[in-house]
């Protein structure tokens, strides 16, 4: 599960604790928005993480709910690896563009 919030500098900031729910409102103080990646499957770190959320998204594999994708790519894997952003490893790749497309997409839904 990658759990992670940007810090001011841009960076990431790893939490893959059951207890994220306490955490997050104190770490993203100040932050318009948090997003929380985590993995196809219900564990006490995923529970934790919808319960820290004000909305939660489900991606359906093979049902689209967005008009944006993002496909599996090796900067991806690159990324967690790295605990780097995948825009931070190659800023103009499609990785980054795609993310940008479902950002924007998702955003627009955001109160």
């Amino acid at each position: 599960m990658i759990v992670a919030l940007l810090n001011q500098k841009g960076g990431v900031i790893g939490l893959p604790r059951e207890t994220l729910h306490v955490e997050v409102p104190d770490i993203a103080h100040g932050a318009d928005h948090v997003v929380i990646d985590g993995p196809p499957r219900v564990t006490a770190l995923a529970q934790s993480a919808i319960l820290a959320a004000d909305l939660v998204l489900i991606p359906p594999e093979g049902l689209p709910a967005l008009a944006a994708d993002i496909h599996q790519r090796v900067v991806f894997a690159e990324s967690v690896a790295t605990g780097r952003l995948a825009r931070e490893l190659e800023p103009d790749g499609t990785a980054a563009q795609e993310i940008a497309a479902v950002t924007v997409e998702i955003a627009r839904g955001l109160p």
